[in-house]
């Protein structure tokens, strides 16, 4: 897989959760489309930004973090769901749900996604 490639799927990944943190943070959230956005966001990840190796960014300046960053994406990816399970919880008992833990989960992903799609790296 080219460096072309992984950028342009870490560029839609982080649209993604961004469009997710939107999403969160409306007045009146719909559980359902949140649900929806995010098993997609976990669907890609898994998918396409997983299975990128070690061995296809080898050349760039920041493989020697890769496999750490990949760990700690999928680490805050996997504390999302439960948050989530919460979140659509509070949604069907009618109470406003509690999205500061499930924001900072989403801005650390974006964080790191942000440092990969960095120009001089």
């Amino acid at each position: 897989m080219s460096p072309k490639l992984h950028r342009e799927l870490i560029q839609q990944f982080l649209n993604r959760l961004e469009s997710l943190e939107d999403a969160v943070l409306l007045p009146k959230p719909n559980g359902e489309a949140v649900k929806q956005q995010f098993h997609e966001i976990e669907r890609q990840f898994t998918e396409e930004i997983l299975p990128i190796s070690f061995e296809s960014v080898k050349s760039l300046s920041f493989a020697s973090i890769w496999v750490g960053l990949q760990t700690e994406m999928h680490r805050n990816l996997r504390l999302l769901k439960t948050d989530f399970a919460f979140f659509e919880s509070s949604l069907q008992k009618g109470k406003p749900p509690k999205t500061t833990r499930i924001c900072l989960q989403i801005d650390q992903v974006i964080a790191m996604c942000n440092f990969l799609l960095k120009e001089d790296l």
